[in-house]
C-alpha cells in the first residue's frame, strides 16, 4: 500500500482521539478509498 502526505493535523497516540467510524470503503480506479468520522 502506498503513503500519501496529507498535510492534516497529526497526533502523538490514537488515545488522543474520540471514537473513529468507518463510514464507507470502496474500490475507486483500483485504489481503496476509505471515508471515516471522528468523533
Amino acid at each position: 500500500m502506498q503513503s500519501y502526505p496529507c498535510g492534516g493535523t497529526h497526533v502523538a497516540s490514537l488515545s488522543e482521539l474520540g471514537k473513529v467510524v468507518i463510514s464507507q470503503v470502496k474500490m475507486k480506479k483500483g485504489q481503496i478509498i476509505v471515508s471515516y468520522t471522528v468523533e
